[in-house]
């Protein structure tokens, strides 16, 4: 990793010093944009600010543009002043680069606590923009987002690649996108001289729709080149009031082409532009792009803009280009939106830019379990016969009483040729629901305890976190010989009640995994999961979670086999969410000594 430090010599000093105004202009004329957002956390007063630049990337890194993803640079040029007196100079940190452009773009995340609740606007502004522009050339700026903690714990999210290609005629067309994590209602406007370090601000001609974000320019005998714009995204209330904003500002480039054809973004794979997708902290979201350019010679490119922490992209240059971006959000990112967006390039300059809304939510996810997949006999129990109860040679996955009984509970051989997984439960206000996340146990592979209850020992202490009972103090891991440590996250106190299924041997008919019988005998084999009797219930708080699970369910040791335990949230409002499951195997070796 790289670490970046230019020293931005101020105007002023240089005026003192004699120097005219090209001295003045080697130091400056680099900005390309940026934008800020800031997101309440901990203590009601205390906000955690994120500041995205994008600078050019040779002033601030050797030539040509050598910058890495990771790289930390120091930039002068925009400190982080919170609007009471205050700022932060600390380094910023690079989140993408795009070397054929010559700019990088970098963040920083940072926390402020404030006195009190007053609205304050936090901002950044120095001199100066490029002079390659049309309008706004070498002329101070100024970013800023309006932090109203009392009324809006968070602002709006945006972002937009640092430089946008247009045509060169006529009404020309794309999307700001932005999102409001707190649910708020969005509005868009061009931003004021006056938020702007006095700038001319926008050009002529150029307007943005209110409601969509969605920006014309009638380019039409514009000189082609750079044009600065700053687009101001406002959050309001019930009432139409404005509780927070942010400013982004960003280049425009006009024409410049000489004929070449910019890339075209391929639907499908890619979706839409301004597609919004919601994913769950522990579910992976991926997204597929796929564009290719007019003229057959040309390489493309797609180059992503700032990623979410966690996430990746990667991507094959060509013609076409391909990409998949993949994002398996955790728990900490629970509620937050984030704003991606991608370029596709050619060698030549032509370009093109789709943008995608993200939200973390407790949603209910799909059922991530494997479709039925077939089998051989290396998945039957270890003795080598297709015998799910294990034991005593008869088919017996309720286990311990020698009868057919893969329901559990009634005695009766549940062959109705239904999938008896349990259905997910009916959900209340889908961002309101309980979520378990990351169920795991280790180790996966355990003998089980001869007698006792479900769960050994509990491995926190204190007070169940929903009041309902009493969490009692370890009794001692070393106390338990037997079964494996669950643990578990949630997205806030909830009870859970866990259920476990029992793999099995189905066989295949009409595409669904059914119960074996003699008159389906012949078909081929697949993997079946059935509910057995019982549950156990634990209470959690929000976080981590544990306790020792024994291998016993309703008084009964569970059979040498294949599992799943299955855990379903309550909260103390009664919203429930959806199952989360952990595949585990029952041995039939004896106990080991369990030390940890």
């Amino acid at each position: 990793m790289k670490i970046a430090r230019r020293l931005t010599i101020l105007v002023a000093a240089l005026m003192t010093l004699g120097a005219g105004p090209l001295a003045a202009d080697a130091a400056a004329s680099h900005f390309r944009g940026g934008n800020i957002s800031y997101q309440q956390t901990g203590l009601p007063t205390n906000a955690e600010f994120e500041s995205t630049v994008s600078f050019r990337c040779t002033f601030f890194f050797s030539s040509p543009c050598d910058a890495d993803v990771g790289d930390s640079v120091d930039i002068s040029d925009a400190i982080l002043n919170f609007g009471d007196g205050t700022q932060s100079d600390d380094d910023y940190v690079v989140v993408a680069v795009n070397a054929a452009e010559d700019f990088f773009v970098a963040r920083k995340n940072v926390s402020h606590n404030y006195a009190d609740l007053s609205a304050r606007t936090a901002f950044f502004t120095s001199c100066c923009t490029i002079i390659e522009l049309q309008n706004n050339s070498d002329a101070s700026f100024r970013v800023e987002t309006l932090v109203n903690l009392g009324q809006d714990p968070n602002s709006p999210k945006t972002s937009v690649p640092a430089v946008v290609n247009v045509g060169s005629s006529g009404n020309q067309m794309f999307l700001v996108p932005a999102s409001d994590p707190g649910g708020q209602s969005l509005r868009y406007r061009l931003a004021t001289d006056g938020e702007t370090a006095g700038s001319n601000v926008n050009p002529s001609d150029y307007s943005i729709n209110p409601t969509t974000g969605r920006v014309t320019f009638d380019t039409t005998g514009k000189t082609q080149g750079l044009y600065h714009s700053s687009i101001v995204v406002e959050a309001l209330d019930g009432s139409n009031d404005v509780v927070s904003s942010t400013l982004v500002t960003f280049l425009i480039r006009v024409g410049q082409q000489a004929g070449n054809q910019a890339p075209e973004y391929d639907s499908p794979p890619t979706p839409p532009d301004g597609t919004e997708f919601t994913v769950t902290p522990g579910s992976n979201l991926t997204i597929n792009l796929q564009a290719s350019d007019p003229d057959s010679g040309d390489t493309v490119q797609i180059v992503p803009g700032p990623l979410p922490p966690g996430a990746t992209f990667n991507e094959t240059s060509g013609n076409p280009a391909t990409g998949t971006f993949s994002f398996t959000p955790s728990l900490a990112q629970l509620n937050e939106d984030f704003v991606v967006n991608f370029t596709a390039q050619d060698q030549s300059g032509g370009s093109t830019f789709r943008s995608y809304i993200i939200r973390v939510r407790a949603t209910a996810p799909p059922d991530t379990t494997p479709p039925d997949t077939t089998i051989g006999d290396e998945e039957n129990d270890e003795d080598g016969e297709d015998n799910p109860g294990g034991g005593n040679g008869k088919s017996n996955p309720g286990g311990g009483n020698g009868k057919s009984n893969p329901g559990g509970g009634n005695g009766k051989d549940d062959d109705d040729g239904d999938d008896d997984t349990p259905p997910p439960p009916v959900l209340g206000e889908q961002e309101q629901s309980p979520l378990v996340l990351e169920l795991s146990l280790d180790p996966s592979s355990f003998a089980a305890a001869p007698r006792g209850a479900s769960i050994a020992a509990f491995l926190e202490v204190g007070l169940d976190p929903l009041g309902l009972a009493a969490v009692p103090r370890a009794v001692g891991i070393a106390a338990s010989r037997a079964g494996t440590r669950a643990s578990y996250s949630l997205s806030r106190p909830a009870r859970v009640r866990f259920t476990v299924e029992r793999q099995t041997v189905g066989r295949r008919v009409g595409g669904r995994c059914v119960a074996s019988r003699r008159s389906n005998g012949g078909r081929p084999r697949c993997t079946r999961y059935v509910a057995l009797g019982g549950s156990f219930s634990r209470s959690g708080a929000a976080g981590q979670n544990a306790f020792r699970f024994t291998g016993r369910l309703s008084g009964r040791t569970l059979a040498p086999g294949r599992y799943r335990l299955v855990g379903v949230p309550t909260d103390a409002a009664g919203d429930v969410g959806a199952p989360s499951r952990a595949r585990f195997r029952v041995l039939r070796t004896r106990p080991p000594r369990f030390t940890g």
